[in-house]
């Protein structure tokens, strides 16, 4: 008995869970206010590792030292470097960055267009398992089998109600 009370929380509160995490993300991708990305290459080290999942927010205004992240013009690709320096071009504020690890600075300047915002948060290793579970295989393993599981559960909960003898 207490085994089948403890499956009942338990799928109940992977329902929550999901349903969670489903609003939360779903009302972050409506007003924009938070973004996610992983670290992928070591330009950063030590402050940030790769496989790190960090937690960007966009401002009015950024000063040096503060770590963003903008996309590349470069290469059109999502970058996480530090500011050095912000200065006016013809009416344009750019920013110069330069990766903790690297040498030397990023040879072309980003514009305040190109900046999706400050990094906030940082959660070391956590981005292997997102970029994970965004592959086919973490797919099935993260929303398949316990969806397929959910569905039995419940199905042969149904079955034994509607078997079952009515008592009187």
């Amino acid at each position: 008995m207490r085994q089948a009370r403890l499956k009942s929380i338990f799928k109940y509160l992977l329902i929550v869970v999901v349903i969670g995490l489903s609003l939360v993300i779903g009302l972050n991708h409506k007003l924009e206010i938070w973004q996610l990305f992983t670290i992928n290459s070591g330009s950063m080290v030590p402050y940030l590792k790769p496989g790190s999942l960090i937690l960007v927010k966009q401002e009015a205004s950024y000063q040096a030292g503060e770590v963003i992240t903008f996309l590349s013009s470069a290469n059109q690709q999502f970058v996480t470097h530090r500011i050095t320096d912000v200065f006016q071009r013809e009416n344009q504020t750019l920013v110069l960055t330069k990766g903790d690890a690297n040498p030397d600075s990023d040879l072309i300047p980003t514009t305040n267009d190109s900046i999706v915002g400050k990094v906030y948060w940082i959660i070391p290793y956590l981005g292997y398992l997102i970029t994970w579970a965004q592959q086919p295989v973490g797919v099935i393993i993260l929303v398949v089998i316990p969806t397929t599981i959910l569905i039995y559960e419940e199905l042969r909960c149904l079955v034994i109600y509607l078997l079952k003898p009515k008592l009187k």
